[in-house]
């Protein structure tokens, strides 16, 4: 066998196409993906409006102590080190950023799905408090520089969440705008959010925040023909607003699959799509107290310093039809209990950014997949977990025994 060496490397920013491993399982595939991670601004990525490199930056999330909840929770693990940072003031009030990856609306047949997506850290609203919205932008070669072709998805300063079509060739006000009550969705403030705007087919959009629908959901539009991921931020004229973003990306899936969930909602409702319940959906558990599922390569390999144990990785998706089966081998089986305690164990949710990158750099295309690896990272076995599956032939199978 082969062997890799994946869980030490930290690996940059992805682009899949349609054409791979699309029928293999269902799960959403990253086209593009900026999390700021090398810690500069992305050459991807462009400037609009006014935002120049003086109020748009990755810094470290570190270097803002007085935002405390900005890192809390699941923060830790979804947004890494860097974020983007976005100053409005005086001269400076409206600032877009748009990728140059463009996808072409007219390879989107019915049942595929495009995901634009963003995750927003909003601050306790204020008389002061920046207007931030999700982008999918038309870069046309008329425009000269000049963004004036977009939908928007995103949160004003009265708290309302809206949906806006505008064509600056037209008119400057919306061609289409609708919206709803932010209360009605319970953002959280200060708190992360996820602003989603997918596109099935060509010509229906949905709208979601933290992975639930908004009220004016699903909308028909199908002026823009192609579109880039951004964002954009309003602010006040006088005082300096920071606005911070992660997780700037475009996804695709070939199915009517259901969206990934979202790391920001803690409701029950998202604890019941993980594969393990009664825990948050990106952290597997067990019903056994000694047994912790990390669900990053990197907090796995930090808490393994000094212990020194081999690793077992489960890729695994919330939607997949074996879930149940595997759920109850790991929550009733004594024997499997005693197995797992030999290695530091990590869960990946594949519909998640980094999870699925992780999957596609390991060569992971089937679900639920089981990958043993030594200390150093370098994989001794795998196993691809099918709903009729006994624990001892996975025991075995891990162990490099024949069947």
């Amino acid at each position: 066998m082969r062997k890799r060496n994946v869980i030490l490397v930290i690996y940059p920013a992805i682009a899949i196409f349609f054409l791979l491993s699309f029928s293999l399982y269902a799960q959403y595939k990253v086209y593009t993906w900026e999390n700021f991670e090398e810690g500069t601004f992305p050459p991807t990525l462009h400037l609009y409006g006014d935002a120049n490199l003086a109020n748009v930056f990755p810094f470290r999330y570190e270097q803002l102590p007085n935002l405390i909840a900005i890192f809390e929770g699941n923060a830790k693990s979804e947004c890494g080190r860097y974020g983007l940072c976005l100053k409005t003031g005086s001269g400076s009030r409206y600032l877009r950023v748009i990728g140059e990856n463009i996808l072409k609306r007219d390879l989107l047949q019915e049942h595929h799905k495009a995901i634009i997506q963003a995750d927003f850290y909003m601050q306790n609203p204020s008389q002061d408090m920046v207007g931030m919205a999700l982008l999918a932008a038309e870069i046309l070669p008329s425009q000269s520089g000049k963004i004036t072709t977009y939908y928007r998805l995103g949160i004003n300063r009265l708290g309302q969440v809206y949906f806006s079509y505008i064509d600056g060739r037209i008119q400057e006000r919306p061609l289409m705008y609708v919206k709803q009550e932010s209360p009605g969705l319970k953002l959280k403030t200060p708190g992360w959010h996820r602003f989603q705007m997918v596109f099935q087919g060509q010509s229906k959009i949905k709208c979601f925040v933290d992975a639930k629908e908004t009220d004016f959901s699903p909308l028909s539009e199908n002026s823009l023909k192609t579109i880039g991921m951004g964002v954009m931020i309003s602010g006040q004229p006088n005082p300096t607003v920071i606005s911070i973003i992660d997780n700037l990306s475009i996804q695709l899936a070939e199915e009517d699959i259901p969206l990934p969930n979202s790391p920001w909602d803690d409701s029950e409702s998202a604890n019941n799509h993980s594969l393990f319940k009664n825990q948050a959906p990106h952290i597997p558990a067990a019903t056994f107290p000694d047994l912790f599922w990390h669900n990053t390569a990197e907090e796995a390999v930090q808490a393994n310093a000094q212990i020194k144990k081999p690793y077992l990785v489960l890729f695994f998706s919330p939607f997949v039809k074996a879930n149940s089966s595997l759920n109850q081998i790991i929550n009733s089986d004594i024997s499997a209990r005693n197995f797992f305690k030999q290695y530091v164990l990590v869960a990946i949710d594949v519909n998640q950014l980094a999870g699925g990158a992780l999957a596609q750099k390991c060569g992971v295309f089937k679900l639920p997949c089981f990958v043993t690896m030594d200390f150093n990272g370098m994989e001794t076995s795998r196993l691809y977990f099918k709903e009729d599956m006994e624990w001892k032939t996975i025991e075995n199978n891990l162990k490099g025994k024949s069947q």
